[in-house]
């Protein structure tokens, strides 16, 4: 019974050190719009943020820059669903409302523009909303 559980017990720690470090590259930046008329932007090329609260009040910020540790995180996310690979991304939608996304990152010297829509019809789209809330949330938390 105790090599069995020795066994499982290095079997864990080594499953636990095989993880993959994903390390952010020094080229990384993305821009992402969205919202009626993709009037909101969240841009770390040119470190401008712009968000239309409501129909009369519009918060911009020239020198926006989301702290290192959030920049790793997204591009962690971005890594786990291959940003860079092709995407089947809906690009109509049968539900009203709904929101227009997007998303042009760079990742060295590799650019990928993407444009979808709020509906989720497939694993891409899931997976692209997804990265759109975490940047939208990072992008927010850093203006409280």
């Amino acid at each position: 019974m105790k090599i069995f559980l020795l066994l499982m017990v290095q079997a864990l720690i080594m499953a636990g050190c095989s993880e993959k470090s994903i390390d952010k590259p020094a080229n990384f930046d993305f821009v992402l719009k969205y919202g009626p008329g993709q009037k909101n932007e969240i841009n770390t090329f040119d470190q401008k943020l712009v968000l239309q609260l409501n129909y009369n009040k519009v918060v911009t910020q020239s020198d926006f820059q989301l702290p290192e540790s959030d920049m790793h995180e997204i591009y962690k996310e971005m890594e786990k669903v291959d940003i860079l690979g092709e995407k089947n991304l809906s690009k109509t939608c049968e539900e009203k409302p709904f929101l227009t996304y997007y998303l042009k990152v760079r990742i060295n010297d590799v650019y990928r523009t993407y444009r979808w829509t709020s509906c989720s019809v497939t694993e891409d789209d899931e997976n692209m909303i997804r990265i759109a809330q975490l940047i939208k949330k990072k992008a927010l938390h850093k203006l409280n």
